[in-house]
């Protein structure tokens, strides 16, 4: 065989073989909810936004009460964050800080679904400071006060 026919029959195979694996590389999500956690002993406070690519969408600080611990369990607070945005898929960005620095998580590339729910967590058994959880959709009950209520009028 010829090197050009070679190089062309390897490149349409490639290409081929791609083209169905494309849509993973989506970088759009919808964002069903942002909820800070705190399973430590003493009250947390957080700042966190929510950005579309580089548009912020809303700046927003949360006060979270200690988690209450009984004998053989901890029931950690939480806060859910004011859904600002649609429904609609995007570009999500979540950030957040205790001071100083952000910390932040592009949604889409945590999940392989096409919806989740960002965790903001303070006192995790393994990892006591503040740390990003992301989880699809279909892992949460929907009734839980987690998820934002999205309806024609809400988002950007």
């Amino acid at each position: 065989m010829k090197r050009r026919r070679y190089l062309s029959a390897t490149a349409a195979g490639t290409v081929a073989g791609f083209s169905g694996c494309l849509s993973v590389f989506d970088d759009t999500v919808e964002l069903a909810g942002v909820v800070g956690i705190n399973h430590a002993e003493e009250p947390k406070q957080l700042e966190a936004r929510v950005l579309d690519g580089n548009a912020e969408i809303l700046t927003t600080e949360m006060e979270l009460d200690a988690a209450e611990r009984g004998d053989g369990y901890v029931l950690a607070s939480h806060e859910s964050v004011e859904c600002r945005w649609s429904g609609e898929a995007k570009s999500f960005t979540v950030d957040a800080r205790t001071e100083g620095e952000w910390q932040s998580v592009v949604v889409a590339d945590e999940v392989d679904e096409n919806c989740a729910v960002v965790g903001l967590e303070f006192g995790h058994p393994f990892e006591p400071d503040l740390r990003f959880r992301v989880e699809p959709c279909d892992s949460i009950d929907r009734s839980s006060d987690l998820f934002c209520t999205f309806d024609e009028s809400d988002g950007q």
